[in-house]
């Protein structure tokens, strides 16, 4: 989005800059002015070498200039044109400057909440042995000393889902000997974790309303726990939260594409389950 915005508003003055010094000077006839709600549109005429005879309106001339011809440079696509200096377009240039300030300043401010970030994932790798370390991302999750705990297929033909389910939208989840552990369903607006058979055992509703608190939910509405942003710290770490209040795990982004996962003992293997289907899933890391 940043890369989008900055090129939209380098586009005009990049183009303007060209005209002026690379564009095809011409002798324009300033034929006539129509005046529009905050500014005169001009329009002028010039004849090229093959003797053929162009229109275009022309920038920074105005009614006093009608009958006169001016100097003028063709912009790099048709109808438009600009007379005199490089000065006038000034104002033009202020998204650059504003740019040349502001882009620095948020790449820095990124760099700095990223390193955060990572540091704060990198202590949750360290947390005790009994507690449930992972680092986890669209294919599966690893220990923090490589040996697998999960992997993910998504489309698996070896599922239990209905011969008329759309097999794309399921995500299988099996542990290193190939056991199936539950299942990932992405629906429009939620994801649902299922157990092995096929069962819904929870579901976090509403993705497009809890970016910043996903619930994790019972089939019938029970609240199990939600993914709160944490307190103190930047959009990509969160803490797990059960519903009395108590805190059974954090997760932070540990590298692109992939999540720092630390659950403490009482985290509830349904609530562990449910978590792992959202990062495997609707929450990667970006």
């Amino acid at each position: 989005m940043l890369a989008s915005a900055c090129l939209t508003l380098l586009s005009l003055p990049t183009a303007t800059t060209y005209t002026h010094l690379f564009g095809e000077q011409v002798s324009m006839r300033i034929d006539r002015c129509e005046h529009q709600t905050r500014f005169y549109e001009c329009h002028g005429s010039w004849t090229d070498v093959d003797g053929k005879r162009h229109t275009t309106t022309v920038s920074h001339v105005g009614p006093k200039d009608i009958g006169r011809t001016v100097e003028a440079r063709l912009g790099p696509w048709p109808m438009n044109a600009h007379a005199g200096s490089l000065w006038a377009d000034a104002p033009i240039f202020l998204p650059v400057a504003l740019m040349a300030i502001g882009v620095p300043g948020y790449l820095f401010l990124r760099w700095r909440f990223g390193r955060e970030v990572k540091e704060t994932a990198r202590r949750l790798l360290d947390a005790p042995d009994h507690f449930l370390v992972l680092e986890v991302n669209h294919a599966g999750a690893v220990r923090p000393d490589g040996e697998e705990h999960l992997r993910t297929r998504s489309g698996d033909p070896e599922l239990p889902v209905p011969a008329w389910a759309d097999r794309r939208h399921y995500v299988s989840v099996r542990r290193p000997d190939g056991q199936l552990a539950f299942i990932v369903e992405r629906l429009t607006d939620e994801i649902q974790m299922l157990d092995a058979d096929g069962h819904a055992e929870t579901v976090v509703p509403h993705l497009a309303l809890q970016a910043g608190r996903p619930r994790i939910e019972r089939p019938d509405g029970t609240l199990l726990g939600e993914m709160a942003l944490t307190r103190g710290e930047t959009s990509d770490v969160y803490s797990i939260v059960r519903p009395d209040g108590r805190e059974v795990g954090r997760f932070a982004r540990l590298r692109r594409h992939t999540w720092a996962l630390c659950l403490a003992p009482d985290c509830s293997p349904v609530l562990t389950d449910s978590v792992l289907a959202y990062l495997f899933t609707e929450g990667r890391a970006a």
